[in-house]
């Protein structure tokens, strides 16, 4: 088993809180790799378990939060979510991750020089699109310009996931998790949805995994 250390800068961090501020409820983990893992679906299953494991920590911290501050939603489980069985994965492209180049919407975006359906993708959807919508106004991002889901959609994709051209997407190794091995899930599975991927970048050493399941 590898051991992760948690990798996450002070320019990925502000990202990230500025991200959740602005309503987004993706959350995100950076692990660095000591080595380029020669089984790299088995890296990746452990780093989407560590992974589940600290959303799960960060969830109980926000609980103890809430009881602290008197803030506690009647129906909310004083419990945090657990593992309760296996991840299973499912290795995707780039192109699967990012979504569909067919337009059917009017909404589009563009991510190095080809343009991508807004709302034909379920990260883009699980990134931008939280149940009460994300907040894109200069409080949070004062210095967008034009399309805002495009200039959140780049920012991260370079800054978090550190793809910096077109030429680092084909060295990416993506998985997305099934997603009935964790209580984490449930909330998502109302209706909004509930996803979780790993994304190894063999450039950085990084996997980051990613998890999104909530309601209103």
């Amino acid at each position: 088993m590898l051991k992760f250390d948690i990798n996450i800068g002070k320019k990925k961090r502000d990202l990230l809180e500025k991200l959740d501020k602005a309503g987004c409820v993706m959350q995100t983990i950076i692990f660095r790799v000591p080595y380029m893992p020669d089984d790299l679906y088995a890296a990746s299953k452990q780093a989407a378990i560590e992974g589940m494991i600290y959303f799960n920590q960060q969830e109980y911290l926000q609980i103890l939060s809430s009881i602290k501050n008197d803030k506690l939603q009647s129906d909310k489980t004083l419990y945090p979510p657990v593992i309760t069985g296996e991840p299973k994965g499912k290795r995707i492209n780039f192109y699967e991750f990012i979504g569909t180049q067919k337009i059917v919407n009017n909404e589009t975006i563009n991510l190095f020089g080809k343009v991508f359906d807004a709302y034909m993708s379920e990260f883009i959807y699980a990134l931008l699109s939280p149940p009460y919508s994300m907040r894109f106004d200069k409080e949070y991002f004062p210095e967008i310009e034009g399309n805002k889901k495009e200039y959140v959609l780049n920012k991260y994709i370079n800054e978090i996931l550190d793809i910096k051209t077109i030429k680092d997407i084909d060295r990416l190794v993506i998985y997305k998790w099934s997603e009935d091995w964790s209580d984490f899930f449930k909330e998502g599975k109302e209706w909004w949805g509930c996803y979780f991927w790993t994304v190894y970048n063999p450039i950085t050493n990084n996997i980051t995994v990613l998890g999104a399941s909530t309601t209103d």
